[in-house]
């Protein structure tokens, strides 16, 4: 990154700041995320990612941080780990009614996942549907999705590991100083 800020002759460059405000990045500390650059990052990828984002999160902290996030945001969220028994009607649900879904305890991502991940969506009689399971659901576009596991190594397939922004909360020295 600082050689292609000095090719560009952009001294000083960070990304970080660039992306988000100081203020922006005070609240997320308010909602419990810590203070260290990494963490920042993280929470921008998490974010402003493109694709679903995986969060590695060992102690916790991030889903806690990531739940108050949503909250503040006026959010209805609600925390599922994929093997609850309820897990398929949930995720029916929060995609029909435009809720965050954040799934818990990840250690593979299960195939009823792989169309969402994929943006798979169709349309039918002018409505925007996404397969989940064996049903064509209402794709409602609030719906958002977060994997989040405190598995330091999950098991990714190759034809899923392209479609996440995988972020690793793990616990640094500079986040301990901070």
């Amino acid at each position: 990154m600082q050689v292609w800020a000095r090719q560009l002759s952009l001294p000083g460059f960070n990304p970080t700041t660039f992306l988000s405000s100081e203020s922006e990045q005070l609240t997320w500390q308010r909602e419990g995320l810590a203070s260290d650059t990494l963490s920042a990052q993280n929470a921008l990828a998490v974010l402003h990612g493109l694709q679903t984002p995986l969060v590695i999160d060992p102690s916790s902290q991030a889903i806690e941080w990531l739940k108050a996030h949503m909250k503040v945001q006026g959010y209805a969220c609600e925390v599922m780990p994929q093997h609850d028994s309820h897990f398929n009607n949930t995720l029916e649900l929060a995609v029909r009614f435009g809720k965050v879904l954040i799934v818990a305890e990840v250690d593979r991502v299960h195939p009823i996942l792989y169309p969402l991940l994929r943006n798979d969506l169709g349309k039918q009689t002018g409505r925007l549907v996404v397969p989940v399971g064996d049903k064509l659901v209402d794709h409602n576009p609030s719906f958002k999705l977060y994997l989040v596991t405190r598995n330091a190594s999950p098991v990714l397939t190759p034809d899923v590991g392209p479609l996440l922004t995988i972020t690793n909360f793990s616990i640094t020295y500079s986040g301990l100083e901070s």
